[in-house]
């Protein structure tokens, strides 16, 4: 599923709806969501994993049955596929996928002549596709040490290397007072196990559509069949997978359902319940702690010499910008920018005269947030405007479509603003921890001063 498509419009599934993929890192091996909620490889959350994919096996197992009867007088024979999430799953012997299919094609093969004296394996096979690594890149960056080691650049450096750490304060009331009516409010259904037969088409860029052919049937209710967990529990363990992990006491966890009004439906599906009152506990929260955040300047900052030490960068983005060496306002040849509106920001910056220098901020340059860590886009150095007693302006950028406020995902909004308090903004009315530096959200060259 790519980057930002939300499983909810995929799956139709409302428990879904707070995981809206943001980054699948094939390196790491974890897939992140929006809601900050991070999975490794072979993790999983709140699902009853063997229900559903017993309830999966079996009715795929008797659909082969029904469907090799009706077309065997037409010579054609039938393959059922499982596309399965580990391979540990299948191929070990007690793979939960080879255990359970075992257990339901013996359970279901009686009253089917044709497969009464066939065992489980006897009828099934495996193939598992070698992984092949892949790598893509678009040119490499070379340093224009000159630049870099000129006045107009150490002069910003100096007044943007700085560290800084910052402080926050958590009224627990008022988290409270705003977090349960929000829980109490989201539509929490019992737990069940739901098979929805959908038809397979190809479309014309070779991608899988699966198109609906059934409604949905319920095949399982799991509501009370299991013990009910310690909810408490449940709910410290998701917001500590969350990204970055977040601590809140037991007895705050223990007062979110004491106050809510919806405890049968806890009760019913305490999973869910949790997840849900996990993610609108950390939404609160976090807009709390970034409403408030102060920064304080360190006696620690990012070193100049990071960047002459990177004479040769690989760039791996699909809009890089070439700019212009002989207009001399950045240190590399090439840069790595994120989108159409960064390259198209690279070429008015090359087009205007009163920009002496620019830098696109290298990935380690980065501001600690209580939503993870933020990399500020750009660096700029202008001319000022003599009335203002400004000669020159310094300025850190980030580039944004004009409606970023809305369209934006809230943890990179809330690191915006972060931002804003960390080098001080007018446009955002932040007072910052760094002198003579100004923070601007813009999508345009022609925004800045």
């Amino acid at each position: 599923m790519p980057d930002g498509k939300r499983k909810t419009e995929k799956a139709n599934r409302s428990d879904y709806k707070p995981f809206q993929v943001d980054e699948i890192n094939t390196g790491r091996q974890f897939v992140r969501f929006a809601n900050s909620v991070e999975l490794s490889l072979g993790e999983e959350l709140g699902a009853d994993k063997e229900a559903i994919f017993d309830a999966q096996i079996r009715y795929t197992v008797e659909e082969h049955f029904q469907k090799r009867a009706r077309l065997r007088a037409h010579g054609i024979k039938v393959i059922s596929l499982f596309f399965i999430d580990r391979v540990a799953n299948y191929a070990d012997e007690d793979g939960i996928i080879r255990r359970l299919f075992d257990r339901a094609f013996e359970e279901l093969k009686a009253g089917h002549p044709e497969w009464e004296k066939l065992s489980a394996e006897e009828v099934q096979a495996a193939y598992f596709a070698e992984q092949r690594p892949r790598c893509a890149g678009h040119g490499k960056a070379h340093l224009r040490k000159r630049r870099v080691l000129s006045d107009e650049f150490k002069a910003l450096w100096e007044r943007i290397k700085h560290k800084t750490r910052y402080a926050v304060e958590i009224d627990t009331d008022k988290l409270l007072d705003e977090a349960v009516p929000d829980v109490e409010r989201e539509a929490i259904s019992p737990p069940r196990v739901t098979i929805t037969k959908v038809q397979m088409a190809v479309d014309e860029g070779g991608a899988f559509q699966a198109l609906q052919a059934s409604a949905a049937k319920k095949v399982k209710d799991l509501a009370g069949r299991y013990p009910l967990p310690n909810l408490v529990d449940v709910m410290s363990n998701l917001l500590e997978n969350t990204t970055p992990p977040v601590r809140l006491t037991r007895r705050t966890l223990l007062e979110v359902f004491r106050r809510a009004g919806n405890k049968q439906v806890a009760l019913d599906n305490p999973h869910e319940w949790a997840s849900v009152a996990v993610r609108v506990l950390k939404d609160k929260l976090m807009d709390q702690l970034v409403d408030g955040i102060r920064y304080e300047k360190l006696s620690e900052w990012y070193e100049m010499q990071q960047i002459l030490d990177a004479e040769v960068v690989e760039v791996f983005s699909r809009y890089a910008a070439k700019p212009d060496v002989d207009k001399d306002k950045t240190v590399y040849d090439l840069i790595p920018c994120d989108s159409d509106i960064e390259r198209e920001f690279v070429k008015g910056l090359e087009a205007r005269k009163d920009v002496k220098l620019y830098v696109k901020l290298p990935r380690w340059f980065s501001v600690p947030t209580p939503v993870g860590d933020y990399n500020p886009d750009w660096a700029i150095v202008m001319d000022g405007w003599e009335e203002d007693g400004k000669h020159v302006l310094y300025l850190v950028s980030e580039t944004k479509g004009e409606d970023w406020r809305t369209e934006l995902r809230p943890s990179e909004r809330r690191k915006i603003e972060c931002g804003a308090a960390h080098f001080g903004s007018v446009q955002l009315g932040k007072d910052g921890a760094l002198d003579e530096v100004d923070y601007k959200v813009i999508s345009d060259a022609s925004e800045l001063p």
